[in-house]
């Protein structure tokens, strides 16, 4: 979902960002003051990373599907993999047109909850209960393009692997960045996931992976990649988190990135070495 992440505006004008503004998703100002947004991202103001598309705008999964569709259909490709498949953070989502379409469908205005929780210094029963069906259509709509992902691909190109970047911690995932990624483990949607374990940190590294083995069937195993960072640890470190995993009976490792090899030509020998 991510559209933009550059401090200049792009060049091209058919570019979503010029042709579609109102797909852009937001947390609370309308229209989106789309130079403001940019100058934040060299700062990282409040982890901003740029301009996303609204997940839960009526027509942007329907527009993504069809570059997904193009991409399948005109290309020999073999596989589809989905990264920033998720909203920026907790608070948005509150695109106007996204806020509509759940009032039609739910009659009821989720702007009045929004404000009460901004106020509030303890949230009631019942915006609690408000709030989590507001979270939960916003958790549908991302889940939503992976599963029209999946029936797309089963279609056109049955034998095209479906994979995607996602949180490692399945709590944060799912709660913060409304990504329920063992949904779609055990929905068929996925054929790998590639849990993002980038944490130089020994112990959140493994604290990640144990809500993992808390949360999803043993069977899965052999579909969730672990991602481990090369950008930010030593090979030493890094092959202590490659035998952890494998420990834990994760058998496939993505390393990221291979930038890291290329600017040092003794990482990956070394790397070697420390695994053997």
């Amino acid at each position: 979902y991510i559209l933009w992440s550059s401090k200049s505006l792009p060049k091209q004008k058919q570019h979503i960002l010029h042709m579609r503004k109102e797909w852009l998703d937001t947390t609370e100002e309308w229209p989106v003051d789309v130079k403001k947004q940019l100058s934040k991202v060299t700062i990282h103001k409040n982890n901003f990373e740029g301009l996303f598309l609204s997940p839960n705008h009526p027509d942007v999964n329907g527009r993504l599907i069809k570059v997904f569709r193009e991409l399948i259909t005109n290309y020999e490709i073999d596989g589809l993999h989905l990264d920033y498949v998720r909203y920026q953070d907790a608070e948005y989502g509150r695109n106007p047109y996204a806020i509509a379409q759940f009032k039609k469908e739910s009659g009821k205005d989720p702007r009045p909850w929004f404000l009460e929780m901004e106020r509030s210094t303890s949230a009631s029963s019942k915006l609690i209960g408000n709030m989590k069906r507001w979270n939960n259509s916003k958790r549908k709509a991302v889940t939503s393009l992976v599963k029209d992902a999946r029936a797309l691909v089963n279609e056109v190109r049955p034998d095209c692997i479906i994979s995607a970047a996602v949180k490692p911690n399945l709590y944060t995932a799912r709660e913060r960045f409304f990504q329920e990624w063992n949904v779609w483990l055990a929905a068929g949607y996925m054929d790998w996931i590639v849990p993002m374990n980038y944490s130089p940190n020994m112990r959140e590294f493994a604290r990640n992976i144990n809500v993992i083995n808390d949360n999803l069937p043993k069977k899965y195993r052999d579909r969730i990649i672990m991602g481990i960072a090369l950008h930010n640890q030593g090979p030493s470190e890094v092959a202590e988190k490659i035998k952890f995993s494998r420990l834990g009976k994760f058998s496939g490792i993505s390393l990221f990135s291979y930038n890291s090899m290329i600017k040092d030509s003794r990482y990956s020998s070394t790397l070697v070495q420390e695994i053997n």
